[in-house]
């Protein structure tokens, strides 16, 4: 595949170099900032066999490439615009191209797409971690470490694995979140080494007395930071600025000192200020969602439902990653995530409306098109489906939404939870109980049928319309 001659042709279907403020992407598109959004020529740019769909979300149009394509067509877009890959988002705060709330969203998506493939290689381990040492998935009553002890090794060591990421998780953040506010990425992740210092004691510990540094006659407990997220993002964005401040500001001889300074400066602020009320904010907004999750019963499924999909057209979807990743490295209390198994919904929802699609159409191309998106939108990758296909037809979008909604709420009414972080769909098995497994496949068939009925039916009334699926 020629990413090069695909960039070329993106390039000249937007207006070319000149109109592109910013380039970035995500795990599925390509994310094009414009200064004139109308040269943007839609029906050339679905027209490149490559590209499976397109969406403006407020000033920024997104490309709809698939994994694996996208990462290296974005790096040919940006080898066009002569620009570096890790270029910040000035230009576009510059050119009043973003408002604050989607500045937000996208400092999150920039932070946690890098990493989300170490979180669904541990929601895999975690996963294989479970065939091991949970009843039920080959012996009714007992686990498969129960009647072969052989294996207790095994399964301990990946155990090991899995937790890993999540016990270290600060350092993971850090060094992404210090990178993506223009800081030295190796600053940010040695902050979070600190934050999860063996000498720390572990909060989950109970029953052990915690130690106090004294600062003044102020006691700050030794207490680490294992599986928190917001105060390791509220201290790196302080560490980048911090640290480029000092080297913008010591003589070049003490500037190689600047990154001490910094980690000192703001490491004391972190246990001092920024770890205790941020840890404590975290909790309760984990806290608080698992109750709504809890209490609100199929009504918040079905709200759920409704709404999975349009906050992936917008992108806000990406504020659930940082929510998620709390839910599940404080699994002991949560449960687990309980977005997962409703994102899951939503995608083989959208699968079975594509696949409704690939039924009635007599068009080879979209035949194959609506096939292949259905199908993988089913395993757990829904952006083909839905921009490249469900999009198009409105009527199959809202049979999703429907079919979504449904599956959602046998999903809170039975209080399913994922043990991790993965795909949505069939790829994503292995991350939930084995009792559970049958409400799952349950509310998944129900998703898929009632969103391929209601395409197929709708469709079915126009064509005696003498209207023809195009």
């Amino acid at each position: 595949m020629d990413y090069e001659k695909i960039a070329g042709k993106i390039v000249d279907a937007v207006g070319g170099k000149e109109n592109i403020v910013q380039a970035t992407h995500c795990m599925t598109r390509l994310r094009l900032t414009l200064n004139n959004k109308e040269l943007f020529n839609k029906a050339t740019i679905e027209g490149i066999q490559e590209v499976k769909g397109s969406i403006l979300s407020g000033n920024q149009h997104q490309i709809i490439l698939g994994t694996g394509i996208v990462e290296k067509v974005h790096a040919e877009v940006i080898n066009l615009l002569g620009l570096k890959k890790d270029q910040s988002d000035s230009n576009e705060v510059k050119h009043g191209k973003i408002n604050p709330l989607k500045m937000f969203i996208k400092v999150l998506s920039d932070i946690f797409i890098p990493i989300i493939p170490v979180l669904v290689a541990s929601g895999f381990l975690m996963g294989i971690v479970g065939l091991f040492i949970y009843p039920g998935y080959f012996y009714a009553d007992k686990s498969l470490v129960q009647v072969y002890p052989q294996f207790s090794g095994i399964a301990t060591m990946v155990n090991m694995f899995a937790n890993t990421v999540f016990m270290f998780l600060p350092v993971v953040i850090g060094f992404s979140a210090t990178k993506r506010f223009g800081g030295n990425a190796y600053v940010g992740a040695v902050l979070g080494l600190i934050m999860v210092n063996p000498q720390l004691i572990n909060p989950t510990v109970v029953g052990v007395n915690v130690p106090t540094w004294n600062m003044f006659g102020y006691e700050i407990k030794q207490l680490g930071y294992q599986s928190t997220v917001l105060p390791i993002l509220v201290a790196s964005f302080l560490l980048a600025k911090i640290d480029n401040w000092f080297k913008a500001k010591l003589p070049q001889l003490f500037k190689i000192l600047s990154a001490g300074i910094a980690i000192l400066i703001v490491g004391i602020i972190t246990f001092l200020l920024i770890g205790p009320v941020l840890r404590s904010v975290g909790f309760y907004v984990s806290d608080g969602l698992v109750w709504l999750y809890s209490n609100m019963g199929i009504f918040g499924g079905i709200i759920f439902g409704l709404l999975y999909s349009p906050c992936v057209i917008t992108g806000m979807h990406h504020a659930f990653i940082p929510i998620e990743v709390q839910l599940v490295s404080n699994i002991s209390t949560t449960g687990g995530t309980f977005i997962l198994p409703m994102a899951a919904m939503n995608n083989v929802a959208l699968g079975g409306s594509a696949l409704a699609i690939w039924y009635l159409t007599k068009d080879k191309v979209l035949k194959t098109e609506a096939g292949i998106a259905g199908l993988t939108s089913i395993m757990g990758i829904s952006e083909p489906a839905l921009f490249g296909i469900n999009l198009k037809f409105k009527h199959a979008f809202i049979s999703a939404l429907i079919g979504s909604s449904a599956g959602s709420a046998i999903m809170s009414f039975f209080q399913i939870r994922a043990r991790g972080m993965g795909a949505g769909g069939v790829m994503g098995y292995l991350l939930y109980d084995p009792r559970n497994l049958l409400i799952y496949t349950i509310g998944m068939i129900v998703s898929v049928v009632i969103a391929f009925t209601l395409t197929v039916t709708y469709e079915k009334m126009r064509l005696r319309k003498n209207d023809n699926v195009e």
